[in-house]
């Protein structure tokens, strides 16, 4: 069963799961601010505009702030690295985004949410300046350990366009990726 097909019904589970309250735990309320590290290594299919398409293994480390704007309604700004290799070539980058979560309950021990990230990327891979834009459909829970600090877990599918420039030559490599995303989030 791949991993799409999994997804939907475990997602569900979480949110029938995370109906009731929790006692001992705040509330999202408006105004509430949240800082995330988050991590996961991807292996995916990369296609170029040029033709071919081979296997891309990347590794992503994040760091995103945010502030609730309703108890359910988080928006924030996002940046991370990349680091990835495709035929072996390396490639790093940095990325610089905006984000938006829906939480569907606020104040439950699990929290499940579903967002959408969106950014650009900029960077370099051998002799090539590397700029794209990436963008982001997340299905995740906040597992909380005390009112500040909570696991956060998602399923993430992106879409990356990246266009590699020697001088000479301009490239464009599109990825179309399913990762499991682990961090940890505090909020204050």
């Amino acid at each position: 069963m791949s991993l799409p097909r999994i997804a939907v019904p475990l997602f569900a589970l979480f949110i029938a799961a995370c109906a009731s309250p929790s006692s001992g735990l705040q509330p999202f309320e408006s105004g509430t601010s949240r800082v995330g590290l988050a991590a996961n290594i991807t292996s995916v299919d990369a296609e170029a505009d040029s033709g071919g398409t081979s296997e891309r293994n990347t590794f992503d480390a994040s760091l995103n702030w945010g502030r609730f704007v309703a108890p359910k309604v988080e928006l924030g700004f996002t940046t991370g690295i990349s680091s990835a290799e495709q035929d072996g070539a390396e490639s790093d980058l940095a990325t610089l985004g905006g984000y938006g979560r829906f939480y569907f309950n606020s104040d439950a021990a699990v929290r499940p949410y579903v967002g959408l990230d969106l950014g650009g990327l900029a960077g370099s891979s051998d002799a090539f300046d590397v700029s794209g834009s990436f963008f982001n459909v997340n299905a995740g829970f906040m597992t909380f350990f005390n009112s500040n600090v909570a696991l956060d877990t998602r399923i993430t599918r992106g879409w990356t366009s990246q266009d590699f420039d020697d001088g000479v030559v301009t490239d464009t490599v599109t990825t179309d990726a399913v990762a499991v995303v682990v961090g940890l989030s505090f909020f204050y």
